[in-house]
């Protein structure tokens, strides 16, 4: 078991560690978070979560930002205390699934699982992203890790609880509602449904309730009616229809799209996808792991027929079961599956890559050429990894096709770490526009985001708040003040304004025009 941990601590370091202080922001929900964490440190309000407008009540629990804003406090903030605690939960991700596939089945299937889970696409994407979602994956599949244990004693209940709690205190009624859910349907269809009739269920609910509820009662205290409406209703409703303007409760256009990641998963579960489907027939089947079936079917199913956008980071909790159900099917060997996932990979999964990185090698968007470097060393490996695994499951060398697809996803998000680290900052020049305007801006002068999504790497990276419009009236406005002016933008248009920097289509513009006396 010693060995496993340290194969694993071992590639999560090379996959979730590596370089974590050299990347900027990517992502702007990333952003979000980082900045109301960022606010915590410099108010220091750890209750009641803000991001630019005091008055907007933020739909989400405390616990992530308060993980990170304590890594602020340590570290500084910088991009290195964003991502520290965030990728030390990512690798607890790894060892939980490790340790649910060793229970489960047996430790060479739990130590493929985790090499699995840690070289998918979409869970080493969002493992060096830090958001909600790697904390929620964690503490679901802590939940259901030590609810499964429950079977052999008790006292599990108790960790069971604390962990659906942290889940609760990280991204809201899900946190809670996919374990309870699916063990409580797990339970159902084994007939133990009455293993929840002890007085050990009741104590772990107390704990669960002591944990979860203070910081709802203060804030509902200190917001009143407001924060339980945006809060609870917000976060219910987005089943219903998406939500997108902060505090408020608007919604979007319902997402009638319940196939869509039914489809996805083979692209976000590369370079194992094509072993998705096969594992879960298999376990059907064979009246296999129904744990891991019905855990991985609420996570899923749950996301699928809802009417929200469906990002590919919100099914990440069904993919430790998946990693577990397909190291399970790889053990087996059994030449019908293997043949079928080779299939699914070379039908849906490998004629995407291959086009695609047949496309980018040919004719990169010029738009955006700043990315080539990062983007083409990293899909071309990958892809290369992808076809060769695939071609030997047809030859059924089953145990060279998983070293290849391990080792060579592996090798490509690390060149693409290693290629971010050196690229990004031209590719993206929003941190180093930022950080420039923090030395050169004065407490009067105007720094405008200009066009675009609404300003979220701005936010955290500035000293100041920005203005954001898509208004170019505005524009002129702040022009004619007096003030000195700088804008950020990706419009090119504003010919008579000196260009401070410009990277990849992005454009520091200053200007500075007396008013008239």
């Amino acid at each position: 078991m010693k060995k496993d941990i340290f194969i694993l601590a071992a590639l999560s370091f090379l996959l979730f560690f590596l370089k974590i202080g050299l990347i900027p922001i990517l992502d702007g929900d990333t952003a979000f978070y980082a900045t109301i964490a960022k606010n915590i440190v410099k108010s220091g309000n750890w209750l009641t979560l803000n991001f630019i407008n005091p008055k907007d009540i933020i739909d989400k629990p405390p616990l992530f930002m308060w993980i990170t804003a304590a890594s602020f406090k340590l570290f500084g903030i910088n991009e290195f205390a964003l991502s520290f605690f965030h990728s030390f939960l990512a690798f607890g991700c790894v060892v939980f699934t490790y340790l649910l596939g060793k229970d489960s089945y047996n430790k060479q299937v739990g130590l493929w699982a985790g090499i699995i889970l840690a070289t998918s696409a979409q869970f080493f994407y969002i493992a060096r992203t830090p958001m909600l979602d790697i904390p929620l994956t964690f503490f679901i599949t802590g939940a259901l890790y030590f609810l499964y244990k429950t079977e052999k004693s008790n006292l599990f209940y108790y960790p069971a609880a604390l962990f659906c709690a942290l889940a609760l205190l990280t991204k809201g009624p899900i946190g809670v509602f996919i374990p309870a859910a699916a063990f409580t349907i797990y339970l159902i269809v084994n007939k133990k449904f009455s293993a929840l009739i002890n007085l050990h269920v009741f104590l772990a609910a107390i704990l669960f309730f002591a944990v979860s509820i203070p910081w709802f009662a203060i804030e509902y205290k200190i917001l009143g009616q407001k924060f339980l409406d945006i809060f609870f209703l917000r976060n219910t409703f987005r089943f219903l229809h998406p939500t997108d303007v902060i505090g408020e409760l608007k919604s979007a256009v319902p997402q009638y799209d319940f196939y869509s990641y039914f489809l996805q998963i083979f692209i976000l579960f590369a370079p194992w996808s094509g072993f998705v489907y096969p594992s879960i027939a298999n376990s059907i089947k064979k009246k296999g792991n129904y744990f891991l079936l019905i855990w991985a079917a609420v996570a899923f199913l749950i996301f699928a027929f809802s009417l929200n956008y469906k990002l590919g980071r919100y099914i990440l909790p069904a993919f430790p079961p998946l990693a577990i159900l397909a190291s399970a099917l790889i053990y087996e060997g059994d030449k019908r599956y293997m043949r079928s996932s080779a299939w699914f990979n070379a039908v849906l999964v490998a004629p995407l890559l291959v086009i695609g990185t047949i496309f980018l090698i040919i004719k990169f968007p010029r738009e955006q050429a700043g990315f080539r470097p990062i983007i083409l060393p990293f899909i071309t490996i990958f892809t290369v990894g992808l076809v060769s695994g695939t071609a030997l499951l047809f030859k059924n060398q089953v145990n060279l096709a998983i070293r290849i697809f391990a080792a060579f996803s592996a090798a490509s998000y690390i060149v693409f770490i290693s290629a971010g680290s050196l690229f990004l900052n031209q590719a993206l020049p929003i941190k180093s526009f930022c950080l420039k305007l923090n030395v050169l801006a004065k407490p009067n002068d105007i720094i405008i985001k200009y066009g675009g999504d609404e300003p979220r790497q701005e936010h955290f990276y500035l000293n100041k708040p920005p203005l954001f419009t898509r208004d170019k009236s505005e524009i002129n406005k702040a022009l004619s003040s007096g003030k000195k002016c700088f804008i950020i933008t990706q419009d090119n248009s504003f010919k008579n304004l000196k260009i401070m920097e410009a990277s990849n289509g992005y454009f520091l513009f200053s200007w500075l025009k007396l008013a008239p006396k």
